[in-house]
């Protein structure tokens, strides 16, 4: 009885063996299966990612451009047109400097400074007295002649149309159309209070009965280019009271550098104004 009990015991021993046996192998044989299709799904997926991500990533080339360097040029007239450095200032600061090459503006109120520039106009002092100097010649003839200090008329004009130009500014008249009808409207007055203005006037054949009459004269015979409205703008529309161009004018007057003057009474010579005959061909000149 004994020896069978311990039969049976022994064959239930190795039969559990043999189930665990099995058992490990099966497991074994299956978590080999699940790793090898878990390589399988990550080769897969590296697979995928390799044909949605390049491996190399071209980067973009640089564009480079070349700026251009070379000098500016613009059609202007040049500097030796206008016979002095004065008039020369006015026309860099007014024209080339803001880019007012517009015409008919551009080459009326460079015909005006022109003009002014070849004849050497002058301005009597406001401030001067005229003193009387009697002189004898080498044939004791007496000969009276009158002494008197005189003002430049560009450097008047330069210094007026910089004080406008401020003046301007601050009442943010910014517009260019007036701006240029204020430029040639203080031009024009300032030209007319030459102290030459009865010869200008002759040599242009200029007659007139009241200021305004000369001014629109003025205007006629040197700035002849300019169209119709804009000269009743510049005489007739109020520039000169709406902006106080005589008072700057005035102004300047009493600041400005003074020279003698001395002419013959008994001998008087009669100053020859040079008209312009023709407008000087523009340049292409380069700015900086």
């Amino acid at each position: 009885m004994q020896l069978k009990y311990v039969t049976m015991s022994t064959n239930i021993i190795i039969l559990v063996l043999i189930v665990s046996i099995i058992w490990y192998f099966y497991y074994r044989i299956r978590e080999n299966q699940k790793k090898k299709e878990l390589l399988a799904r990550k080769l897969a997926y590296v697979k995928i990612k390799k044909i949605e991500i390049p491996e190399k990533i071209e980067k973009k080339k640089e564009i480079f451009y070349e700026l251009n360097t070379h000098p500016i040029k613009l059609s202007l007239y040049s500097k030796s047109c206008f016979h002095n450095y004065g008039l020369a200032r006015i026309y860099q600061n007014i024209v080339v400097k803001t880019y007012w090459l517009n015409e008919p503006f551009h080459s009326e109120f460079s015909k005006l400074l022109q003009f002014i520039g070849s004849n050497n106009l002058w301005i009597r002092d406001p401030k001067t007295r005229e003193i009387i100097i009697n002189v004898r010649d080498n044939n004791n003839k007496l000969s009276k002649k009158i002494s008197m200090t005189v003002l430049s008329l560009s450097e008047v004009l330069e210094d007026t149309l910089n004080e406008l130009i401020l003046y301007l500014k601050r009442q943010n008249i910014y517009a260019q159309y007036d701006i240029q009808n204020a430029i040639l409207s203080a031009s024009i007055y300032i030209l007319s209070q030459s102290g030459e203005i009865d010869i200008i006037s002759k040599t242009l054949g200029i007659i007139y009965s009241d200021q305004e009459g000369l001014q629109s004269a003025l205007i006629e015979k040197i700035c002849g280019d300019i169209s119709s409205e804009t000269k009743n703008n510049l005489i007739y529309n109020d520039y000169l009271n709406s902006i106080p161009i005589k008072e700057i004018y005035n102004q300047i007057l009493f600041d400005s550098k003074q020279y003698p003057y001395t002419f013959s009474v008994d001998n008087p010579t009669t100053p020859v104004i040079k008209l312009l005959s023709y407008l000087p061909k523009k340049q292409l000149i380069s700015i900086c």
